[in-house]
């Protein structure tokens, strides 16, 4: 979830249709996303996110973690919404705000989750794991804008930002890393 939106903004950046609907047009006939856009799209998901965590954190103290889990999963798809809705560079840069405030959430929940349902036999692997999901989520982004870049239309930048529903999807239905107990699936 956070790899795969770090990486977003700037495959979605290169594609011609993305530009088309954010850009603006050059006297050549091109368009060009203007880099306060584009400063605004990289930095407000991170900033989100910090946010997010020190204001999340003590909260899960108090509630506990699944609600949290599905709380994520309804503000992410919100965000997502909002990115693929969006008629103007504002809304769009809202709307990566708003999955920021998603992301903050999940990884704030996650190692926790996995400290403490792991057994301490796997906890470390998993923790490790947990950074490797970071990498592929840049992977995937990259992979599914390279398939996108043949499409035309707005389905060419429709596509990577219809992707990003999966990972509340997932949480949603029960089945992302966080909601399965490792050591429930482990015990003897």
């Amino acid at each position: 979830m956070q790899g795969f939106d770090m990486v977003a903004g700037g495959q979605l950046a290169a594609l011609p249709a993305f530009k088309e609907k954010f850009g603006v047009l050059q006297d050549d006939g091109s368009y060009l996303i203007p880099a306060h856009y584009l400063s605004a799209w990289n930095s407000i998901a991170p900033a989100t996110e910090i946010a997010t965590t020190f204001i999340f954190a003590p909260l899960l103290e108090k509630y506990g973690r699944k609600w949290g889990i599905l709380a994520a999963s309804l503000i992410s798809t919100a965000g997502v919404v909002l990115q693929q809705l969006a008629p103007e560079w504002r809304t769009h840069l809202a709307g990566r705000g708003v999955n920021g405030i998603a992301i903050g959430m999940m990884f704030t929940i996650s190692p926790l989750w996995i400290g403490e349902t792991c057994r301490p036999e796997l906890r470390g692997f998993f923790l490790c794991f947990f950074n490797t999901s970071i990498v592929f989520g840049q992977f995937a982004i990259v992979v599914v804008s390279q398939g996108s870049s043949h499409l035309s239309g707005k389905w060419q930048w429709w596509l990577p930002v219809v992707a990003m529903y999966i990972f509340p999807c997932k949480s949603k239905s029960g089945s992302a890393p966080p909601q399965v107990s490792v050591a429930t699936l482990l015990t003897p």
